[in-house]
C-alpha cells in the first residue's frame, strides 16, 4: 500500500537522520500538517501524487552501492572534517561517486546538512536552499541568511555541511562560502565538492591574486582526488546488482566511470541490452 510505504519511509527518515519533523517538513518542501496527517496515519484528503511525490524524495535508489575505494574516502574525509572542524575540497572527474556517495553519507549521519546546486543560482537561492536544509525559514538578504545559517551551526553539536556541485556555480559565487565558515569554523566542518576544472581555475586565480580568491583558497586544509574504478570494483559491483555472466563482466572490465557503469547495469536489468 503507498500511504503505508511513505509513512514507513517518513518514519525512517526521521529515525535515522534525527531531524525534527518541521526540518523534513522543510527539507522535501512538504508542508508539516501533510507529515503529521500521514504519519498519524490519516490518509483521507491527501492525493496520490503527494505520496508519489514524497516517495521518490525518500526512497533509495534500486541500484546497490558498492564500499569502493572513493566511497570508503570519502566516508573518511567527511567524518574527519567534521571531527576537526575543517573546510575540506572532494576533487572528482563526473561518474566517481562524488554526489551518490556523500548523499549516502548525509542520509547516514546525523547533523549533517547537504545541498546540491544546479546551474544558475545566485547567491540567494544557494544559501536559501542551505537554510531550508538546516530546518529554518529563510528571510531577508543574503547577508542576513547567512547570519542566521551561521546563529542555527553554532548551536548544533559537530555539524557537517556538505555543498555538492559546487562547479555549477562561478568563483564569485563560491567567495560567499568564505563568510560562512569564518563563522561557523570553531563548531562545525565544510565539505566542497566538484570537478577538477573548477578547482584548477580556483587555484589559478588565487595564484593570480583575484582579489578575494587567496584568502577564501588559503581557508581550505584539504583537497581530495577521487579515482577511476578498477577491475575488482566493476566486477563486484556488477555481482551486488545481478550481472555475473562472464561475457557481460568482460565486456563492462574497462569501464572508467561508475555512473556508465551504472547504466549499463540498469539497461541489463531491463533487458534493454
Amino acid at each position: 500500500m503507498l500511504q503505508q510505504e511513505v509513512k514507513n519511509l517518513i518514519e525512517n527518515r526521521l529515525n535515522d537522520k534525527g531531524i525534527s519533523q518541521n526540518e523534513l517538513s522543510k527539507t522535501i518542501d512538504v508542508s508539516n500538517a501533510t507529515l503529521s496527517k500521514i504519519l498519524n496515519g490519516k490518509f483521507e484528503g491527501i492525493n496520490e501524487s503527494m505520496f508519489l511525490q514524497i516517495k521518490n524524495k525518500l526512497k533509495p535508489t534500486g541500484y546497490q552501492l558498492v564500499r569502493t575505494r572513493n566511497y570508503n574516502e570519502i566516508f573518511e574525509i567527511c567524518d574527519k572534517t567534521r571531527e576537526h572542524k575543517l573546510f575540506t575540497a572532494i576533487i572528482g572527474l563526473e561518474g566517481l561517486g562524488k554526489t551518490s556517495t556523500l548523499e549516502s553519507y548525509y542520509n547516514q549521519k546525523p547533523n549533517t546538512f547537504m545541498i546540491t546546486l544546479d546551474k544558475g543560482m545566485n547567491p540567494k537561492q544557494i544559501f536559501s536552499e542551505l537554510a531550508k536544509t538546516i530546518g529554518i525559514t529563510p528571510q531577508g538578504s543574503v547577508y542576513e541568511i547567512k547570519r542566521n545559517i551561521i546563529s542555527e551551526l553554532n548551536k548544533i553539536n559537530n555539524p557537517l555541511v556538505i555543498v555538492d556541485e559546487i562547479s555549477k556555480t562561478t568563483l564569485v559565487n563560491l567567495t560567499h562560502f568564505q563568510d560562512l565558515w569564518d563563522g561557523i569554523q570553531h563548531n562545525a566542518g565544510l565539505i566542497i565538492s566538484g570537478a577538477p576544472h573548477f578547482f584548477e581555475k580556483f587555484k589559478q586565480t588565487a595564484v593570480n591574486r583575484k582579489i578575494g580568491m587567496p584568502e577564501l583558497y588559503s581557508r581550505i586544509a584539504y583537497s581530495h582526488y577521487l579515482k577511476k574504478p578498477t577491475k575488482k570494483e566493476i566486477q563486484a559491483i556488477c555481482e551486488i546488482n545481478g550481472v555475473t555472466d562472464i561475457e557481460t563482466l568482460n565486456e563492462v572490465k574497462n569501464v572508467f566511470n561508475f555512473r556508465l557503469l551504472n547504466s549499463f547495469i540498469r539497461n541489463k536489468q531491463i533487458q534493454l541490452i
